[in-house]
C-alpha cells in the first residue's frame, strides 16, 4: 500500500509542477463539478415534472415512487 501511495503522490506531484497549473487544473475540477451539478438539478426536474404528470392522470403514488424513484414523501408534496 505504502508504494501505491508513493507512486500516486510522485505523478501528482508531476503534474501539478507549479501554482499556475494547480489553479488550471482547480478551475476544471469546479468545473467538472459545477456540469455534474447542473445534469443532477435538470435529471430531478425531470423526474418532478413526470410525477406531476403522472399524478394529474391519477396515478397512485407508489406507482409514481416506481417509474420515477423520488420519495414517497417528495411525491405527497407535489
Amino acid at each position: 500500500m505504502d508504494t501505491t501511495i508513493k507512486t500516486a503522490d510522485e505523478r501528482f506531484a508531476h503534474i501539478i509542477q507549479d501554482e499556475e497549473e494547480m489553479l488550471a487544473y482547480d478551475r476544471y475540477m469546479k468545473a467538472a463539478c459545477d456540469r455534474t451539478s447542473e445534469i443532477n438539478y435538470a435529471r430531478n426536474e425531470e423526474k418532478l415534472i413526470i410525477a406531476r404528470n403522472a399524478l394529474a392522470k391519477g396515478s397512485t403514488v407508489e406507482f409514481v415512487h416506481e417509474i420515477t424513484g423520488l420519495s414517497l414523501e417528495e411525491i405527497e408534496k407535489l
